[in-house]
């Protein structure tokens, strides 16, 4: 899944003091933290994609609520809802 140039704007200025096209100083920790929110972005659809895949598997040797339970413990690790939304 790919970030959108809106997404890693974002968490650019989300990880310090990020403006117009000019990097923060001093610039390593602002990478540390850009790459950080990176990642939790990253895990977050992953798991996302994991719980839907989940959820489209043929029901033959898990009932309905235990595949939508294994689907709920996937998507809290990331703090995500049914709709990939933020919890």
């Amino acid at each position: 899944m790919t970030l959108t140039s809106e997404e890693v704007l974002e968490m650019a200025r989300e990880a310090g003091n990020f403006k117009s096209h000019a990097l923060p100083e001093p610039w390593i920790p602002f990478f540390e933290a850009f790459a950080k929110l990176v990642d939790a972005k990253a895990t977050a659809r992953e798991r996302e994609a994991c719980a839907k895949t989940l959820l489209d598997l043929p029901r033959t040797q898990w009932s309905n609520q235990t595949v939508s339970e294994l689907a709920k413990v996937i998507r809290a690790r990331s703090g995500t809802t049914s709709r990939g939304e933020a919890t």
